[in-house]
């Protein structure tokens, strides 16, 4: 047979192939599904054998075969057979796609109930290393000495940064380039921020007043809802919106007192007193001679102070010059909206930096997005202006404290680098991360916002509340871009309830999940946090981690006689650090086994001081008192030897000393019935609770420490009185 195919010429090849295709399909025809099965099984192993045996040069010229007789078929199909493959291909992708879609669900439910089978096989305690409690070294950051190479902002040495040295929260690793502090702070300023003036008084009246000050002191004023708390820790919590105004006129109507910018029109005598009288009226008792000279000073600093003057003088001046019968010019006081920026006005009077005074003309035309000032109102009436709060005057205007020049670098949408063309855009929340860094005074110049005490707090809930709604603007003004279209239910639900009640319905704005804290976003993560429960089980273990203002790594970070509460950037960043340490020490270390999920989540205490909630899924479960007891203790350690050796444990004085300090719910009810927890007359934290010789574990996991009625106990004052802790009170 080889002998005679080598000798036969091409057409008795061609002929004889032929023959064979016809024969193989007939009989292709002719077979049966197994058949034909069994077939394709034996090419396939055939081919596999072969390509298992190829060489690599072999392998790419069959390739290559392969990929030019694929393209020779598609360059002479016709559109309805390229369309037919088209679809072919892409039905054979989704049920590909549906079929691992299926094998992997498949895979995911018998893992779990392998899991689940497994949970129910209690396994043998072992002993890990956080059931060691005694000799544990603390976490300590030190000092605030790692320096952004960039900006020159100082840092914790476990702050994340770039192979330079530079870090994201400062400065975005040196993309964002702006004024860092103040190299011509006013003197008089300055000591009384630090504390360093002679005048022990001042220094004490201006520290415990400095918002007061400020809004006497200012052109415009910061208008929330205030929320009262309990008394405690200094705090400032706002809600509601944000708005910050100022008075249209220049003199004060009737015998309404000045107000505002209105106090630089009159002397400084004058002013001084209606500024102490306003203060008065709500129970805040400042220094007459101290409010003086920060009037003198702002009088010759603060360029919107002098632009009030120049209007005082601007009308004097008028009325001096003015015919006989003749009725003095009508001007105004005209805010402009960049320094040094052009004008189309004529008729200007007097003008500096910031502002100009004009004569309106017949028709009164007013300059449009400009602030303005009138030298008086038609019908007599008290009117504000509302600035929109992405005005870069708002600060300077607000702040005078911060600002006593009323010269700086502020925020108005410029670049990251005002020199660089191909620079992003600087959002607002680059800005004032940029603004509340620490640096070095004598490079950097002196940045008072960190000085501010309560001040430094309601400008940062200035801040968030600028920052919220520029991105609340950012989504009003493009729901094209998030397709928000797409929410046909959502749609579909406000129109059926309009119907309902009668009513047109609104303009439909949808907050999508990307905005952090909005519905969406809160609800996604709540969805994940199930399904992990789903997926992995219960949590084993929560751990709750509170900022102590008292920690030493946050201290020492501190300026001359400052408090942990005056500096939040201080101490949420100490918090972050550590809070980080902790979920890897517990996860990468694996001091209670290993983890196989966790849930983190971060709370704001009512008096500003972060803590977070941290639940552990571990690999071997709790499921017995004595991994339990191990782990977790609900009483107070023994506070000597003896006690120690007596109850069969481990004494160590720390322990003792950080259980009173930290682990101890402060006695309510009867030792103090106005305590924050109380409500209805009972502890809301159902203190002092029940004693238990054991530990109690139900049916569904939850646990209830052991808290052994003993001897052990100390005292400590509440409301002035001795009164005796026991285990009882241990949180």
């Amino acid at each position: 047979m080889k002998e005679k195919r080598l000798i036969e010429s091409v057409e008795e090849k061609n002929e004889r192939l032929k023959k064979d295709a016809e024969s193989k399909q007939i009989k292709r025809e002719n077979e049966t599904e197994e058949e034909k099965k069994e077939r394709l099984q034996k090419d396939s192993q055939h081919k596999q054998i072969i390509r298992d045996n190829e060489t690599e040069e072999e392998k790419k010229e069959r390739l290559q075969k392969d990929l030019q007789h694929k393209q020779t078929i598609r360059d002479n199909e016709t559109e309805e057979e390229k369309k037919e493959r088209l679809e072919s291909n892409k039905l054979r992708k989704e049920i590909n796609r549906t079929i691992e879609k299926i094998e992997k669900q498949q895979k995911w439910e018998k893992e779990r109930d392998e899991r689940i089978k497994n949970e129910k096989t209690i396994l043998p305690f072992i002993r890990r290393p956080g059931a060691n409690f005694k000799d544990v070294k603390p976490f300590r950051l030190g000092k605030r000495d790692v320096i952004c190479t960039k900006c020159g902002a100082e840092h914790y040495r476990t702050e994340p940064r770039g192979k330079d040295g530079s870090f994201t929260n400062c400065c975005q690793q040196g993309k964002v380039k702006m004024e860092a502090g103040s190299k011509d702070y006013p003197k008089l300023m300055k000591d009384l921020m630090t504390k360093l003036h002679p005048d022990t008084n001042y220094v004490k009246v201006f520290d415990l007043n400095k918002r007061a000050i400020n809004s006497s002191l200012s052109c415009a004023h910061m208008y929330a809802t205030n929320v009262q708390l309990a008394p405690g820790v200094p705090y400032l919590k706002i809600q509601g919106k944000v708005l910050h105004k100022m008075p249209k006129l220049y003199y004060p109507t009737g015998n309404n007192a000045t107000f505002g910018g209105q106090n630089y029109i009159v002397d400084s005598g004058t002013a001084t007193t209606s500024r102490l009288a306003a203060l008065d009226k709500k129970n805040i008792k400042l220094n007459g001679e101290l409010m003086e000279e920060l009037d003198i000073l702002m009088r010759n600093e603060n360029v919107f102070a002098k632009s009030y003057v120049m209007l005082k003088d601007t009308v004097e001046k008028n009325k001096e010059t003015a015919q006989d019968n003749e009725a003095p010019k009508e001007l105004r006081l005209v805010f402009k909206n960049k320094p040094d920026s052009a004008r189309n006005y004529d008729k200007v009077e007097a003008e500096n930096e910031v502002a100009f005074v004009y004569q309106p003309g017949p028709n009164g035309e007013i300059p449009r997005d400009e602030i303005i000032i009138f030298e008086k109102r038609p019908d007599g009436q008290f009117v504000n202006e509302y600035l929109r709060e992405w005005d870069p005057k708002v600060e300077p205007l607000t702040y005078p404290l911060f600002y006593p020049t009323g010269k700086g670098q502020f925020y108005e949408g410029q670049k990251r680098d005002s020199n660089d063309e191909k620079s992003r855009k600087l959002t607002d929340r680059e800005y004032y991360a940029f603004k509340t860094q620490q640096r070095n005074e004598k490079t950097h110049g002196f940045n008072p916002i960190l000085y501010g005490g309560k001040l430094f707090l309601q400008y940062l809930c200035d801040a968030w509340a600028k920052v919220e709604a520029n991105r609340l603007r950012y989504i009003d003004t493009h729901q094209p871009k998030l397709r928000a279209a797409n929410y046909k239910e959502v749609h579909e639900a406000l129109f059926k309830k309009a119907m309902e009640l009668g009513k047109a319905p609104g303009t439909v704005k949808i907050l999508p999940s990307t905005f952090y804290g909005g519905p969406r976003f809160m609800r996604e993560l709540c969805s994940d946090a199930i399904s992990m429960v789903d997926e992995f089980g219960k949590p084993t273990a929560l751990i709750t981690m509170t900022v102590n203002p008292e920690d030493e790594d946050i201290i020492m970070n501190l300026y001359k006689d400052q408090k942990a509460w005056e500096r939040p950037d201080v101490v949420n960043s100490c918090f972050y650090q550590k809070m980080h340490e902790l979920i890897r020490y517990v996860e990468k270390s694996e001091i209670f086994g290993p983890v196989i999920a966790s849930v983190v989540v971060v709370e704001f205490q009512k008096r500003g001081l972060p803590h977070c909630h941290c639940a552990f899924t571990l690999k071997e479960k709790w499921d017995t008192v004595e991994k339990v007891d191990a782990y977790v203790r609900g009483y107070l350690p023994p506070k000597n030897q003896e006690e120690a050796d007596a109850a069969g444990e481990v004494y160590d004085k720390e322990d003792y000393e950080l259980t009173k300090k930290f682990m101890i719910h402060t006695p309510c009810g009867i030792h103090n019935p106005n305590a924050p927890c109380m409500v209805n007359g009972k502890c809301k934290r159902n203190f002092p609770r029940d004693n238990r010789e054991t530990t109690e574990m139900d049916v569904n996991g939850f646990t209830k420490p052991k808290c052994p009625k003993n001897d052990r106990s100390f005292t400590m004052k509440v409301k002035g009185k001795d009164v005796t802790v026991d285990n009882r009170w241990v949180q």
